[in-house]
């Protein structure tokens, strides 16, 4: 879900989850658009944070990071190209850490800054309000390439 602010900032809030598994994702951005005309290419940057929740046996993990966006808008179709850095860690809870005020202690599993490009059609269903996202990402984490298709909202 994405809301204008106002002209040019737009805030917006995730929520995914993975089939067959308890794990769920919350997340937020800021975009700015810094350079907007019709028929001409859009850029802007943006920043994001986001939350991994649910049980498995990794613990829990979050990222934040920024964002290069180049769209080209056209009626009821937009082309879009993303460029992503940013820093992930993920955290296990201690079993046998005992905190001063009773509660857990969680250590540092994982640290690391991932790269990333994504490519995508943006389909508007209802103009301006709700949009078919296609998006295809090659990660620098892994070398991973996955398509990625979501419906985004806007209020």
């Amino acid at each position: 879900v994405s809301k204008g602010l106002f002209w040019p900032l737009v805030a917006g809030l995730t929520y995914s989850s993975q089939e067959n598994s308890t794990l769920r994702a919350i997340g937020g951005h800021l975009k700015y658009s810094i350079f907007q005309r019709f028929r001409w290419p859009s850029i802007a940057t943006s920043i994001h944070y986001s939350k991994v929740i649910g049980e498995d046996n990794l613990g829990f993990g979050n990222s934040q990071g920024v964002n290069a966006h180049l769209s080209w808008g056209f009626p009821f179709i937009t082309l879009t190209s993303k460029w992503t850095a940013e820093k992930m860690n993920y955290q296990r809870k201690s079993k046998n850490s005992f905190h001063l005020f009773g509660e857990n202690k969680s250590e540092i599993l994982l640290e690391q800054m991932a790269f990333s490009q994504s490519m995508g059609v943006h389909l508007q269903i209802v103009p301006h309000f709700v949009i078919l996202a296609l998006e295809h990402t090659n990660s620098g984490l892994n070398q991973e390439k996955y398509f990625e298709v979501s419906l985004k909202v806007g209020i």
